[in-house]
Parts: C-alpha cells; structure tokens; sequence
C-alpha cells in the first residue's frame, strides 16, 4: 500500500488518524490479508465459492484495512497538527525494541472472525500501553454520537470507564491483539468462512511475526477507508517530516 506525503492538517479536520501494527508490505502475511480483504478492486480470491457472503463479511474490515489496532481511530485534539503527531509516533517508535510474537491463530471473537495469538504477548501490550498513552494527547474527545454508539454495543462497567478515559472501551487490561479478516455477519456464516481460511491460509496461520515498527493509518472522512501514511521502524531514525 503506497503512503500518502505527510501535509498540514490541523485539529478540526474531519479527517481521523490510527496507530496500528501493520505487516510490511512484502510480507507472506500481507499477502494473505491483501487477497482476502482486497479493499482496491473489492474482488473475492479465486478460491471464494460464494462471492456475495464473501463480500458481506469483508465490507468493514476492508474499509479498515489489514491491521492490529494498538490506538484505535481519533480525529486531532485543538491545537494539534498533523505533522506534531508523525513526530510524536516517530518518537514512540523510536524507544521500542523489535519482537517476536507468539504463534497466529484463526479466532472467533463473537460476530467477528480474525487473526489472534496462541498466547499472550506481554511485548504487544506494552507496545499497546505506550502507544495509547504516549498519543493520548492528540486525540480530541469522542463526539456524543461516537460515545452513545459504544455505549450501546453492550459494554462492562470496566470498559464503560476506559471508553471515557481514552475514548475506546478495548484498552489496557480489555486489550487482545487481533487482526479482523470477516464480521460483523451471522454465527452459521462466519463458521463457513472460518472453514475456508483454513483451508487456503497459505502458511498465514501458526507463523511467527518479527514486530519491528508501528503504523500511522489516515482516514479523510467517515465515509473514506483508512490508508497508510508513514510507517516508523524502532529503533532507528525516521526521516525528517518537516
């Protein structure tokens, strides 16, 4: 996925901004999650025996993309710009060491299909952890109809907290890394699409993932899907984006 050039957007954009974990480009796992979600041409891999429910159960990740989200979708607080939050994530991504993850697995998460770990990643957490925290600053405060729309997915009392904290309900000790390949679409359906990526995962499943940078993901409206906007490796020095 090409990168759009960093520009001068400011805090009251409708445009929004995400921080994920995203497979380098020429990864097998990119691969995989490219073919299946296909958010360009929105064609089904060849193997896909019923289009129509493989275009159901795609239609949102795809909008998404091909991610793990470690600090979920916010538009720029007042005050903020874009070019201080790249150097902000740049810095972020600078203090972190690469990892390794545990095995990929193929989970159901209720009405959602993705891709999770075998076990918990304390590394990934802390990524997470830094990533939500270290960027909280950026994120203006969640519109009434955002917060009324978590609200009513049904939600604990916990994340009910974290979503007026943070301005999402699935952070911190609520955190699982996954990456969502299909949902929200009926139980019964899921099942079969569950049975057809395990068939052709192509290797996806049970692999290790090197974790060596985080993505900056940039959304221009509501309507829009999320594109990629700069990619920072840890540990190293990113290029000047002034």
């Amino acid at each position: 996925m090409a990168q759009r050039e960093p520009g001068i957007l400011m805090s009251g954009s409708p445009s929004r901004y995400a921080i994920y974990f995203a497979p380098d480009e020429d990864s097998p796992l990119n691969a995989f999650g490219g073919l299946w979600l296909s958010p360009e041409d929105r064609q089904p891999p060849s193997w896909v025996s019923d289009p129509d429910l493989w275009a159901e159960a795609t239609a949102s990740p795809a909008r998404y993309g091909f991610h793990a989200t470690l600090k979920a979708p916010f538009y720029l607080a007042d005050g903020r710009t874009e070019g201080q939050l790249l150097e902000a994530v740049k810095n972020t991504a600078s203090k972190q060491k690469p990892f390794v993850t545990p095995p990929i697995v193929l989970s159901d998460l209720g009405k959602y299909l993705a891709l999770t770990f075998e076990a918990e990643s304390p590394e990934m957490s802390c990524l997470h952890r830094d990533c939500l925290i270290e960027l909280e600053s950026f994120r203006a405060p969640l519109t009434q109809a955002d917060r009324e729309r978590r609200l009513d997915s049904g939600l604990s009392n916990r994340q009910s907290e974290l979503l007026e904290e943070y301005g999402y309900p699935y952070v911190l000790d609520q955190f699982e890394f996954h990456m969502t390949l299909a949902g929200p679409i009926d139980p019964v359906e899921l099942g079969l699409i569950k049975d057809s990526l395990t068939e052709n995962a192509d290797g996806a499943l049970y692999s290790r993932l090197l974790i060596s940078n985080i993505c900056i993901y940039f959304q221009r409206d509501r309507e829009s899907s999320f594109s990629l906007l700069h990619r920072f490796e840890f540990g190293k020095s990113a290029p000047d984006l002034s």
